[in-house]
């Protein structure tokens, strides 16, 4: 944890809570080696985000699409 923290001006304790919290959703996982304990990404845990931004997406496509029709439209005819 030391590495962490080391230029960063956080404390070790606000590291260890951040730890916690991304470990608890999923983010990252650890695994304890002697003294230190060694973290690593779980990308597996983005998987609710991905799914949620991929039913948003088209949703937006379309709307996106939509404005960029109509701001053409609007231009055209000054």
């Amino acid at each position: 944890m030391a590495e962490l923290t080391l230029g960063s001006g956080v404390t070790q304790g606000a590291i260890s809570q951040h730890l916690k919290s991304l470990k608890q959703a999923g983010l990252v996982a650890e695994r304890p080696e002697g003294r230190r304990v060694y973290y690593r990404a779980q990308p597996a845990g983005l998987e609710p985000l991905f799914d949620w931004m991929r039913h948003y997406d088209a949703f937006w496509r379309e709307r996106f699409a939509g404005l960029h029709t109509l701001l053409k439209e609007t231009q055209d005819d000054q």
